[in-house]
């Protein structure tokens, strides 16, 4: 009986901390990818990528990106954001 008030305990972390949806390192690493290969399957060369933390749950960067075949290959820069759930801890991102 002494571990019930325990697993109430470890239930409630639990469940608190799935309300307090964040960015982590991982999900950042995770959006850029996400980013790289949206382009990548439209046909354009990633050339560099940056989303940093502006909240816990906010990015804001910029994808730096070119045609990858072709004569004329202009660099493209588009801005670019993310925004978690707060409930969910999923996350949407948007290039302008």
């Amino acid at each position: 009986m002494k571990s019930l008030p325990l697993c109430v305990g470890c239930i409630l972390f639990l469940s608190s901390a799935a309300c307090n949806s964040r960015f982590s390192q991982a999900d950042v690493a995770k959006a850029q990818e996400q980013i790289t290969n949206e382009y990548q399957e439209k046909g354009f060369e990633v050339e560099q990528i940056n989303l940093v933390k502006d909240s816990d749950r906010h990015l804001s960067g910029f994808v730096r990106i070119r045609k990858a075949s072709g004569i004329i290959r202009p660099q493209l820069t588009k801005n670019c954001g993310a925004t978690m759930d707060q409930d969910s801890g999923k996350y949407i991102w948007e290039c302008k």
